[in-house]
Formats: structure tokens, sequence, C-alpha cells
């Protein structure tokens, strides 16, 4: 049993930072499966899969971080110096691994716009239409953000499947009425009724802002791991004297 104030406020924190961590793997696994379906559902309006990393590694980390919340308490509470020492590598590890799924994170919300421009115009001229999940991705993202086309309506003159319609734009392009469809690829023959903003515009700061979230999410995560090394270390100290 660890004497004194100062340890027994250390292992008191401990415990109190471990429980912390168990709330956070939660979060970042929840984080994690959220962004993986998401990315699963739209990964065919990007170019990159760099979400899906990013979500994968939140997933792992946070089980991890379940399993070693739990080493932690048990160390703290049996106050093995041990238990401690393995503690804080694991833990070391895991904020190591949060650094670079947080890297990965920033570099690739610095180029998600154009990541999304690309892959979506090459879904909508290659695979529109004759691929059903990636109909449905785009179809969604037009109806959701009221836009038509990564940059606008006439991104659909390169679509293979508009040219075997005979069509102009798809109906989920239309405001209100099926008539914006008529005319060539790209070309409709009235544009009054369409869409006139690009999908990539109407939905970047949406996008954007999803990043942020899990940015701040992982911030808070990590600034609560550091805090209970630290408090481990104190606390293995203590006990080896």
């Amino acid at each position: 049993m660890v004497k004194g104030c100062g340890p027994k406020i250390a292992k008191l924190t401990l415990l109190i930072l471990n429980f912390a961590i168990w709330c956070c793997s939660v979060a970042l696994l929840g984080l994690g499966i959220w962004m993986a379906v998401r990315a699963s559902n739209f990964e065919d309006l990007f170019s990159e899969q760099n979400a899906a990393i990013v979500a994968y590694m939140m997933i792992g980390i946070g089980g991890l971080l379940f399993l070693i919340g739990f080493s932690g308490c048990c160390g703290a509470m049996r106050e093995s110096t041990c238990l401690l020492n393995t503690y804080f590598a694991f833990m070391l590890l895991v904020v190591i691994a949060e650094a670079v799924a947080g890297i990965l994170a920033f570099v690739y919300s610095s180029q998600i716009e154009e990541y999304m421009r690309i892959g979506m115009n090459e879904t909508i001229a290659i695979n529109y239409g004759k691929k059903t999940a990636a109909t449905e991705a785009v179809d969604t993202v037009q109806e959701n953000f009221e836009c038509c086309g990564a940059n606008d309506y006439t991104d659909y003159q390169y679509s293979v499947y508009m040219k075997e319609m005979n069509q102009s734009v798809p109906v989920t392009c239309c405001r209100s009425s099926d008539l914006c469809i008529f005319g060539t690829p790209g070309k409709p023959l009235s544009t009054l009724d369409i869409w006139r903003q690009g999908c990539v515009e109407a939905s970047i700061d949406t996008v954007e802002s999803n990043f942020v979230a899990v940015g701040a999410v992982c911030l808070v995560v990590l600034g609560v791991e550091v805090a209970a090394m630290i408090f481990s270390c104190c606390l293995s100290n203590s006990v080896e004297k």
C-alpha cells in the first residue's frame, strides 16, 4: 500500500483517468464505426480511400484502449510496478498510433476537396447508372445537398449512361419536375428547373466539419492518455520506493 498524500492522489487520479479512457475508447469506437460506414457508403465519390484507413485505425485504437484501460486499473489497484510499466509501454504505442492517424486525417482534410472532385467526376463518367452503389451515392448527395454533378450539371456530358439513355442529367438534378432531363448529356434543353450548384461546393463544408469533429475527439483522448501515462509513472515510482 502506497503511503503519503502524493502517491495516494496519483493512484486515485490514475483510476479516474482510466475510467475516462474507457469512455474515450467507446467514443473512438463509435466514431470509427460511423466513419467506416460513411466511407463505404460514399467510397465511389472519392479518388482516395484515406478516410476509410483513418476510420479503421480509430476502431483498432478504440478497442485496444478499452483493454489497456482495464490493465491500468488493475495495476493501480494492485500497485504492481510490472502492470504499471506494461500499461505505460502500451499507452505509449497507442499515443504514437493516434499521432499517425491524426497526421493522416490532417493531410487528407487538406486534399479532400480535390479527392472528391476527381472521384465524383470519374464515377459520373464511368459508373453512374452502371453500378448500384455508385448511382445511389451520387443520387443521395444530389438530393440531400440540392446540387448537380461534381462541378455543375455539365459534368454529365462525359457520362456513358447519359449517352446511352439520351438524357441530359439524372432526375435527382431536377428541382421540382423531370423536365430538366430532356436534352443531350450535360446540355439540358432548359436549365430553369435544374440545380445549378456543383455537389463538391455544396457539400465540402459539411464533409470538412466532420473531420474537425474527429480531430477534436482525438485531441481530447490524447490529452487524457498523456495525463494517465504521467500518473502511472508517478505511482510506479512510489511503489518502488
